[in-house]
Protein backbone atom coordinates (compact mmCIF):
# COMPACT_ATOMS: atom_id res chain seq x y z
CA UNK A 1 0.00 0.00 0.00
CA UNK A 2 0.84 3.47 -0.97
CA UNK A 3 1.67 5.85 1.53
CA UNK A 4 1.89 9.54 1.28
CA UNK A 5 1.98 12.33 3.83
CA UNK A 6 0.58 10.58 6.92
CA UNK A 7 1.72 12.54 9.37
CA UNK A 8 -0.15 15.95 7.79
CA UNK A 9 -3.41 14.09 5.44
CA UNK A 10 -6.65 14.27 7.02
CA UNK A 11 -7.42 10.59 6.70
CA UNK A 12 -11.22 10.06 7.41
CA UNK A 13 -13.74 10.68 4.35
CA UNK A 14 -17.24 10.98 4.54
CA UNK A 15 -18.59 9.48 1.01
CA UNK A 16 -22.10 10.07 0.35
CA UNK A 17 -24.19 8.25 -2.70
CA UNK A 18 -27.08 9.02 -4.42
CA UNK A 19 -30.12 7.05 -3.63
CA UNK A 20 -31.32 7.51 -7.48
CA UNK A 21 -30.75 4.05 -9.28
CA UNK A 22 -27.26 2.47 -9.21
CA UNK A 23 -25.05 4.36 -11.83
CA UNK A 24 -23.63 6.61 -9.16
CA UNK A 25 -22.89 3.61 -7.02
CA UNK A 26 -21.01 1.91 -9.53
CA UNK A 27 -18.43 4.55 -10.09
CA UNK A 28 -18.32 5.57 -6.69
CA UNK A 29 -17.05 1.86 -6.46
CA UNK A 30 -14.42 2.45 -8.71
CA UNK A 31 -13.39 5.47 -6.67
CA UNK A 32 -13.65 4.29 -3.37
CA UNK A 33 -11.55 1.21 -4.18
CA UNK A 34 -8.84 3.33 -6.06
CA UNK A 35 -8.44 5.13 -2.63
CA UNK A 36 -8.24 2.22 -0.70
CA UNK A 37 -5.46 0.28 -2.62
CA UNK A 38 -3.68 3.40 -3.08
CA UNK A 39 -3.81 5.35 0.25
CA UNK A 40 -4.59 4.56 3.58
CA UNK A 41 -7.64 7.10 4.15
CA UNK A 42 -10.59 6.00 6.21
CA UNK A 43 -13.74 5.54 4.11
CA UNK A 44 -17.26 6.09 5.32
CA UNK A 45 -19.85 5.42 3.15
CA UNK A 46 -24.14 6.77 3.10
CA UNK A 47 -26.27 5.64 0.98
CA UNK A 48 -29.68 3.73 1.04
CA UNK A 49 -31.02 2.37 -2.37
CA UNK A 50 -27.84 0.84 -3.90
CA UNK A 51 -27.02 -0.39 -0.11
CA UNK A 52 -27.00 -4.21 -0.88
CA UNK A 53 -24.62 -3.29 -3.62
CA UNK A 54 -21.61 -1.03 -1.89
CA UNK A 55 -22.15 -3.58 1.06
CA UNK A 56 -21.42 -6.32 -1.57
CA UNK A 57 -18.71 -4.96 -3.66
CA UNK A 58 -16.53 -3.10 -0.68
CA UNK A 59 -17.11 -5.39 1.90
CA UNK A 60 -14.37 -3.80 4.49
CA UNK A 61 -15.62 0.07 4.04
CA UNK A 62 -18.02 1.40 6.78
CA UNK A 63 -21.18 1.42 5.08
CA UNK A 64 -24.30 3.34 6.96
CA UNK A 65 -27.62 3.11 5.71
CA UNK A 66 -28.65 6.64 5.18
CA UNK A 67 -31.37 8.32 2.53
CA UNK A 68 -29.35 11.53 0.63
CA UNK A 69 -31.92 12.06 -2.01
CA UNK A 70 -34.33 11.88 -4.12
CA UNK A 71 -34.53 11.91 -8.49
CA UNK A 72 -37.22 11.74 -10.79
CA UNK A 73 -39.93 9.34 -10.91
CA UNK A 74 -40.22 8.25 -14.70
CA UNK A 75 -43.84 6.89 -15.81
CA UNK A 76 -44.09 3.02 -15.70
CA UNK A 77 -43.60 1.85 -18.93
CA UNK A 78 -42.09 5.05 -20.93
CA UNK A 79 -39.24 7.46 -20.07
CA UNK A 80 -40.26 9.77 -19.57
CA UNK A 81 -40.43 12.09 -16.48
CA UNK A 82 -43.41 12.16 -14.87
CA UNK A 83 -43.79 15.43 -13.66
CA UNK A 84 -46.40 15.48 -10.32
CA UNK A 85 -44.82 12.79 -8.74
CA UNK A 86 -41.49 13.90 -9.31
CA UNK A 87 -42.57 17.63 -7.69
CA UNK A 88 -44.03 15.85 -4.85
CA UNK A 89 -41.17 13.80 -4.31
CA UNK A 90 -38.80 16.65 -4.81
CA UNK A 91 -40.76 18.89 -1.92
CA UNK A 92 -40.96 16.46 0.47
CA UNK A 93 -37.06 15.79 0.19
CA UNK A 94 -36.60 19.41 0.50
CA UNK A 95 -38.41 19.62 3.42
CA UNK A 96 -36.66 17.34 5.45
CA UNK A 97 -32.99 18.75 4.80
CA UNK A 98 -32.92 21.05 8.39
CA UNK A 99 -33.09 18.10 10.12
CA UNK A 100 -30.55 15.66 7.52
CA UNK A 101 -27.90 18.07 7.48
CA UNK A 102 -28.10 18.50 11.43
CA UNK A 103 -27.88 14.91 11.89
CA UNK A 104 -24.76 15.05 9.43
CA UNK A 105 -23.56 17.56 10.91
CA UNK A 106 -23.07 15.88 14.14
CA UNK A 107 -22.18 12.51 12.96
CA UNK A 108 -18.89 14.10 10.92
CA UNK A 109 -17.82 16.10 14.10
CA UNK A 110 -17.95 13.24 16.10
CA UNK A 111 -16.02 11.08 13.76
CA UNK A 112 -13.45 13.55 12.59
CA UNK A 113 -14.12 13.65 9.49
CA UNK A 114 -11.83 15.50 6.97
CA UNK A 115 -13.54 15.62 3.97
CA UNK A 116 -16.81 15.01 2.31
CA UNK A 117 -17.69 13.99 -1.12
CA UNK A 118 -20.77 13.22 -2.51
CA UNK A 119 -22.27 11.91 -5.95
CA UNK A 120 -24.49 14.14 -6.32
CA UNK A 121 -26.57 15.03 -2.94
CA UNK A 122 -26.40 18.43 -2.24
CA UNK A 123 -27.25 18.89 1.38
CA UNK A 124 -23.34 17.26 2.21
CA UNK A 125 -21.84 20.32 1.16
CA UNK A 126 -23.84 22.62 3.60
CA UNK A 127 -22.43 20.05 6.17
CA UNK A 128 -19.12 20.38 4.82
CA UNK A 129 -19.38 24.21 4.76
CA UNK A 130 -20.86 24.45 8.29
CA UNK A 131 -17.94 22.86 9.87
CA UNK A 132 -15.20 24.32 7.97
CA UNK A 133 -14.02 21.25 6.23
CA UNK A 134 -13.69 20.88 2.29
CA UNK A 135 -15.74 19.10 0.06
CA UNK A 136 -15.78 17.38 -3.51
CA UNK A 137 -18.81 16.39 -5.95
CA UNK A 138 -18.33 14.13 -8.42
CA UNK A 139 -20.96 13.50 -11.24
CA UNK A 140 -21.50 14.44 -14.77
CA UNK A 141 -24.98 16.25 -13.50
CA UNK A 142 -26.66 17.97 -10.82
CA UNK A 143 -30.12 18.12 -9.67
CA UNK A 144 -30.05 21.92 -9.95
CA UNK A 145 -29.78 21.55 -13.59
CA UNK A 146 -32.50 18.54 -13.52
CA UNK A 147 -35.09 20.20 -11.90
CA UNK A 148 -34.55 23.57 -13.44
CA UNK A 149 -34.74 21.79 -16.73
CA UNK A 150 -38.55 20.68 -15.55
CA UNK A 151 -40.06 23.23 -13.68
CA UNK A 152 -38.00 26.28 -14.35
CA UNK A 153 -36.16 28.62 -11.83
CA UNK A 154 -37.56 28.63 -7.84
CA UNK A 155 -37.05 29.04 -4.28
CA UNK A 156 -35.95 25.06 -4.42
CA UNK A 157 -34.15 25.11 -7.71
CA UNK A 158 -32.54 28.26 -5.86
CA UNK A 159 -32.08 26.39 -2.60
CA UNK A 160 -30.51 23.64 -4.18
CA UNK A 161 -27.85 26.38 -6.35
CA UNK A 162 -27.07 27.37 -2.89
CA UNK A 163 -26.10 23.78 -1.40
CA UNK A 164 -23.89 22.87 -4.60
CA UNK A 165 -22.27 26.23 -4.28
CA UNK A 166 -21.11 25.41 -0.73
CA UNK A 167 -18.38 22.60 -2.17
CA UNK A 168 -14.97 23.11 -2.43
CA UNK A 169 -14.55 22.64 -6.31
CA UNK A 170 -16.51 19.19 -8.74
CA UNK A 171 -15.01 16.64 -10.92
CA UNK A 172 -16.61 16.73 -13.31
CA UNK A 173 -16.75 13.15 -15.89
CA UNK A 174 -16.83 12.78 -19.26
CA UNK A 175 -20.39 13.38 -20.77
CA UNK A 176 -21.47 16.03 -18.53
CA UNK A 177 -23.60 18.79 -18.61
CA UNK A 178 -21.67 22.28 -18.00
CA UNK A 179 -22.10 22.00 -14.09
CA UNK A 180 -21.97 26.11 -14.29
CA UNK A 181 -23.81 25.83 -10.32
CA UNK A 182 -19.79 25.26 -9.05
CA UNK A 183 -17.79 27.54 -8.48
CA UNK A 184 -14.46 25.47 -9.01
CA UNK A 185 -14.56 22.71 -11.90
CA UNK A 186 -11.93 20.45 -12.78
CA UNK A 187 -12.41 17.71 -15.77
CA UNK A 188 -11.55 14.16 -14.88
CA UNK A 189 -11.08 11.33 -17.15
CA UNK A 190 -13.27 8.74 -17.20
CA UNK A 191 -14.55 6.65 -14.37
CA UNK A 192 -15.69 2.79 -14.43
CA UNK A 193 -15.04 -0.20 -12.23
CA UNK A 194 -12.62 -2.05 -13.71
CA UNK A 195 -13.72 -5.39 -15.80
CA UNK A 196 -11.46 -8.40 -14.34
CA UNK A 197 -13.15 -11.24 -16.56
CA UNK A 198 -11.55 -11.47 -19.83
CA UNK A 199 -14.06 -10.97 -22.49
CA UNK A 200 -13.36 -14.68 -23.94
CA UNK A 201 -13.68 -16.49 -21.05
CA UNK A 202 -16.66 -15.09 -20.39
CA UNK A 203 -18.15 -15.39 -23.99
CA UNK A 204 -17.26 -19.12 -23.75
CA UNK A 205 -18.90 -19.73 -20.61
CA UNK A 206 -22.17 -18.02 -22.01
CA UNK A 207 -21.82 -20.44 -24.93
CA UNK A 208 -21.29 -17.94 -27.70
CA UNK A 209 -20.10 -18.80 -30.74
CA UNK A 210 -17.20 -17.26 -32.12
CA UNK A 211 -19.70 -15.86 -35.51
CA UNK A 212 -22.45 -15.40 -32.71
CA UNK A 213 -23.06 -11.49 -31.66
CA UNK A 214 -23.95 -10.99 -27.92
CA UNK A 215 -26.05 -7.81 -27.86
CA UNK A 216 -26.79 -6.32 -24.07
CA UNK A 217 -30.74 -4.73 -23.70
CA UNK A 218 -31.24 -2.49 -20.22
CA UNK A 219 -33.52 -0.03 -18.97
CA UNK A 220 -32.31 0.61 -15.73
CA UNK A 221 -33.61 0.13 -12.47
CA UNK A 222 -36.32 3.40 -12.32
CA UNK A 223 -39.17 1.21 -15.62
CA UNK A 224 -40.75 -2.02 -15.94
CA UNK A 225 -38.52 -4.42 -16.76
CA UNK A 226 -40.94 -7.06 -17.85
CA UNK A 227 -40.50 -4.37 -21.52
CA UNK A 228 -37.44 -6.36 -21.72
CA UNK A 229 -38.88 -9.69 -21.75
CA UNK A 230 -41.28 -8.98 -24.50
CA UNK A 231 -38.82 -7.44 -26.86
CA UNK A 232 -39.01 -9.02 -30.13
CA UNK A 233 -38.02 -9.12 -33.60
CA UNK A 234 -34.18 -10.59 -32.65
CA UNK A 235 -34.96 -13.61 -35.29
CA UNK A 236 -31.09 -13.66 -36.26
CA UNK A 237 -29.94 -17.21 -35.30
CA UNK A 238 -26.71 -15.40 -34.95
CA UNK A 239 -27.91 -12.77 -32.36
CA UNK A 240 -28.22 -13.46 -28.63
CA UNK A 241 -29.24 -11.01 -26.29
CA UNK A 242 -28.34 -10.31 -22.82
CA UNK A 243 -30.88 -9.11 -20.03
CA UNK A 244 -30.57 -7.34 -16.62
CA UNK A 245 -30.57 -9.92 -13.69
CA UNK A 246 -34.48 -10.54 -12.48
CA UNK A 247 -35.70 -10.47 -15.97
CA UNK A 248 -38.23 -13.00 -16.92
CA UNK A 249 -35.75 -15.30 -20.06
CA UNK A 250 -38.58 -15.94 -22.83
CA UNK A 251 -36.63 -17.23 -25.18
CA UNK A 252 -33.74 -20.02 -25.51
CA UNK A 253 -31.66 -17.38 -27.39
CA UNK A 254 -31.90 -15.23 -24.09
CA UNK A 255 -29.34 -14.96 -21.58
CA UNK A 256 -29.84 -13.17 -18.10
CA UNK A 257 -27.00 -12.04 -16.01
CA UNK A 258 -27.10 -13.59 -12.60
CA UNK A 259 -28.92 -12.34 -9.60
CA UNK A 260 -25.79 -12.46 -7.15
CA UNK A 261 -23.70 -10.89 -9.50
CA UNK A 262 -22.27 -7.29 -8.75
CA UNK A 263 -19.77 -6.86 -11.74
CA UNK A 264 -22.04 -6.46 -14.41
CA UNK A 265 -19.32 -4.68 -16.08
CA UNK A 266 -17.60 -7.86 -17.03
CA UNK A 267 -20.85 -9.49 -18.59
CA UNK A 268 -20.92 -5.60 -20.58
CA UNK A 269 -17.76 -5.66 -21.83
CA UNK A 270 -17.94 -9.43 -22.85
CA UNK A 271 -21.02 -7.68 -25.64
CA UNK A 272 -20.69 -6.62 -29.12
CA UNK A 273 -23.17 -4.16 -28.56
CA UNK A 274 -25.65 -1.87 -25.59
CA UNK A 275 -28.85 -1.67 -26.51
CA UNK A 276 -29.91 0.82 -23.36
CA UNK A 277 -31.58 4.12 -22.06
CA UNK A 278 -29.50 6.37 -21.16
CA UNK A 279 -27.28 7.17 -18.06
CA UNK A 280 -23.54 7.49 -17.17
CA UNK A 281 -22.82 3.69 -16.00
CA UNK A 282 -23.82 1.93 -19.22
CA UNK A 283 -22.21 4.64 -21.24
CA UNK A 284 -18.99 4.68 -18.70
CA UNK A 285 -18.52 0.91 -19.35
CA UNK A 286 -19.39 0.40 -22.83
CA UNK A 287 -16.39 3.31 -23.17
CA UNK A 288 -14.13 1.27 -21.01
CA UNK A 289 -14.85 -2.20 -22.64
CA UNK A 290 -14.59 -0.22 -26.50
CA UNK A 291 -18.03 -1.80 -27.22
CA UNK A 292 -20.51 0.29 -29.54
CA UNK A 293 -23.32 1.94 -27.81
CA UNK A 294 -27.12 2.77 -29.01
CA UNK A 295 -29.33 4.81 -26.18
CA UNK A 296 -32.72 6.20 -26.09
CA UNK A 297 -33.04 9.06 -23.90
CA UNK A 298 -35.76 9.89 -21.17
CA UNK A 299 -37.76 12.53 -21.78
CA UNK A 300 -37.78 15.79 -19.70
CA UNK A 301 -34.50 14.10 -17.96
CA UNK A 302 -31.44 16.62 -18.80
CA UNK A 303 -28.74 14.87 -18.35
CA UNK A 304 -29.55 12.74 -21.43
CA UNK A 305 -29.28 15.59 -23.90
CA UNK A 306 -25.18 15.74 -23.43
CA UNK A 307 -24.69 12.03 -22.77
CA UNK A 308 -26.31 11.70 -26.58
CA UNK A 309 -24.89 14.64 -27.94
CA UNK A 310 -21.15 13.30 -26.94
CA UNK A 311 -21.93 9.55 -28.45
CA UNK A 312 -22.98 10.99 -31.58
CA UNK A 313 -19.91 13.56 -31.60
CA UNK A 314 -17.32 10.37 -30.86
CA UNK A 315 -19.14 8.51 -33.20
CA UNK A 316 -19.23 5.52 -30.89
CA UNK A 317 -23.14 4.69 -31.08
CA UNK A 318 -26.57 5.88 -32.32
CA UNK A 319 -29.58 7.89 -30.10
CA UNK A 320 -32.67 5.46 -31.21
CA UNK A 321 -35.84 6.30 -29.77
CA UNK A 322 -38.07 4.40 -27.72
CA UNK A 323 -40.07 2.88 -29.87
CA UNK A 324 -36.89 1.61 -32.13
CA UNK A 325 -36.13 -0.09 -28.60
CA UNK A 326 -39.08 -1.92 -28.13
CA UNK A 327 -39.73 -3.04 -31.33
CA UNK A 328 -35.99 -3.66 -32.20
CA UNK A 329 -35.79 -1.84 -35.22
CA UNK A 330 -32.37 -0.45 -33.64
CA UNK A 331 -31.32 -4.29 -35.70
CA UNK A 332 -31.56 -2.91 -38.62
CA UNK A 333 -28.35 -0.42 -37.56
CA UNK A 334 -26.19 -3.45 -36.36
CA UNK A 335 -23.80 -3.37 -39.97
CA UNK A 336 -22.00 -0.21 -38.39
CA UNK A 337 -21.02 -2.19 -35.35
CA UNK A 338 -17.17 -2.49 -37.34
CA UNK A 339 -17.45 1.07 -37.75
CA UNK A 340 -18.50 2.19 -34.01
CA UNK A 341 -15.90 -0.20 -32.66
CA UNK A 342 -13.67 1.53 -34.78
CA UNK A 343 -13.94 4.84 -33.74
CA UNK A 344 -12.54 3.61 -30.44
CA UNK A 345 -9.50 3.90 -31.56
CA UNK A 346 -9.47 7.76 -31.94
CA UNK A 347 -11.17 8.76 -28.48
CA UNK A 348 -8.83 11.54 -26.44
CA UNK A 349 -7.11 10.30 -22.98
CA UNK A 350 -9.96 11.80 -21.18
CA UNK A 351 -12.25 8.84 -22.27
CA UNK A 352 -9.52 6.16 -21.76
CA UNK A 353 -7.21 7.30 -18.96
CA UNK A 354 -8.31 6.40 -15.27
CA UNK A 355 -10.27 9.56 -13.56
CA UNK A 356 -9.98 7.55 -10.32
CA UNK A 357 -6.25 8.31 -10.54
CA UNK A 358 -7.40 12.17 -11.23
CA UNK A 359 -9.84 12.09 -8.61
CA UNK A 360 -7.46 10.78 -5.60
CA UNK A 361 -5.16 13.49 -6.63
CA UNK A 362 -7.61 15.58 -6.19
CA UNK A 363 -8.49 14.44 -2.64
CA UNK A 364 -4.82 14.18 -1.72
CA UNK A 365 -4.33 18.01 -3.02
CA UNK A 366 -6.98 18.94 -0.04
CA UNK A 367 -6.25 17.01 2.77
CA UNK A 368 -2.16 16.31 2.38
Amino acid sequence: MVEWGLNCIAKKICFYISDHGYGHATRDIAIIRHLRSTTDIDITVKTNRPYNLVRDSLPNVKLIDCINDKGVVLENLKPKVDRNKTLALFEMWCENWESYTKKETIFCKENNIDLIISDIAPQPFLVANELGIPSIAISNFTWHSVFSYIYGNNTITKRLEDAYKCATLACVLPFSEPMKVFNKRVPVSLVSRNIDVPRYELRKSLGIGNNEKLIYAGLGKSMDESILSNLFGIEEKNIKLLLPSGVKINSERNIGIPLDYTETQNYLGACDLIVSKAGYSTVSEAVKAKVPIFIFQRKDFYEDIFLAKEIKKLKIGEIISFEEFVSSDWINKIDKLTEYGDNYAHLGKRYTEDGCTDIKNIVKGLID
